[in-house]
């Protein structure tokens, strides 16, 4: 990679196989601590919220993506208050890609 060249998926770039997976739950990850931090809460007080233990956020926290699911983690978008849609869309194979897109709706 040169200077010119711009870094789209990090996980691509450190040679993961499943970088759009990685980024889809660090993406997911993202929006649970905004959730946290929109609502001033304790990573204690999230877990809690979530419905996991304080030692899973922390994993999270820690990102330990590897050791969550996109399932899990939807399930704690869910348990605070937030839906999760997964849309499957017919595409060419080459196009076919796995994103995560959060909406401004956490207020609350």
């Amino acid at each position: 990679m040169n200077e010119a060249e711009t870094v789209t998926n990090i996980y691509e770039a450190l040679g993961f196989e499943d970088a759009e997976e990685m980024t889809a739950k660090g993406d997911l990850a993202g929006l649970i601590f905004r959730v946290g931090r929109e609502r001033n809460l304790s990573d204690d007080r999230l877990a809690s919220l979530a419905g996991c233990p304080s030692e899973r956020m922390k994993q999270l926290h820690e990102a330990k993506l590897d050791e969550f699911s996109i399932e899990e983690l939807s399930r704690y978008l869910v348990a605070l208050g937030h839906g999760v849609r997964i849309t499957v869309a017919t595409t060419a194979q080459e196009d076919a890609h796995l994103t995560v897109v959060g909406q401004a709706v956490f207020s609350g």
